[in-house]
């Protein structure tokens, strides 16, 4: 399997993500949120698992609002992100595992697995999607969130994140990845769809100094006259527009 990204990478990208109470209380850029704590609720004070944890703030936002027994696992350095994040939120006894994903043997499976952003970076979704069913127990619920870089997405990415968008593997963004690993792993599929309305986000900061302001002011722009321009204008989900992927399938 074939990692787009180092642990350098997060280092890179989480440097410093050290979120407020009050930031970690509010989830308006994640549209996927309500419909995850619904499917959440049933297992409140249950073992949770986020592969990939860091810097944490999903964690921290779900377990604000459903009490669970979180763990995490990550390989970065930046993986103490994810306690302090907890913490921020109350969350104290929150368990985090030094270690690749793909090496994690725990003693029981757990009562929900769940990623955020993870798949996307390696070449085979499927070996990845393979380890959050290995880690989940019967009965158990598979969360699968990640960007979707198609569309619009996509064309913000190549013009003002071009790096960026080397890292992701956009052929995973798709529903019948998904639909083709429930299949397989037996999956009772609970939630599947493409979420939200138009979004962008993110701008290189490689190059020159003046080059990046100007990157930087122009991709902000952007993101300004979508929010406030075409969003109110397209419905929610569309496919060309819809910037996420929600999975949820209970084992079983």
């Amino acid at each position: 399997m074939g990692d787009l990204t180092t642990p350098g990478y997060w280092d890179r990208e989480h440097q410093d993500l050290l979120y407020t109470r009050e930031q970690l209380a509010d989830f308006p850029q994640f549209p996927w949120m309500p419909p995850l704590l619904e499917l959440l609720e049933p297992y409140r004070g249950q073992r949770f698992l986020e592969l990939g944890c860091s810097p944490g703030q999903v964690s921290a936002m779900i377990c604000n609002r459903i009490p669970m027994r979180a763990e995490g696992v990550d390989f970065s350095d930046s993986a103490w992100l994810y306690l302090e994040n907890m913490k921020t939120v109350g969350v104290t006894d929150a368990v985090l595992h030094r270690s690749d994903f793909r090496s994690f043997q725990p003693e029981t499976p757990f009562d929900v697995v769940s990623s955020f952003g993870l798949v996307e970076h390696f070449d085979d979704p499927q070996e990845v999607l393979d380890h959050h069913d290995r880690l989940l127990r019967k009965g158990g619920l598979c969360v699968v969130e990640l960007p979707r870089f198609i569309g619009l997405s996509w064309l913000h990415k190549w013009i003002f994140d071009r790096p960026n968008l080397r890292a992701h593997n956009v052929k995973t963004m798709r529903l019948d990845v998904f639909r083709r690993f429930a299949e397989r792993a037996g999956h009772e599929v609970l939630f599947l769809d493409m979420v939200g309305g138009p979004q962008v986000w993110g701008y290189s900061k490689t190059g020159p100094e003046w080059l990046q302001r100007r990157r930087k002011a122009t991709a902000l722009g952007v993101k300004a006259w979508v929010a406030k321009s075409l969003k109110p204008r397209v419905r929610p989900g569309h496919p060309w527009f819809a910037p996420w992927i929600l999975y949820a399938g209970r084992k079983r």
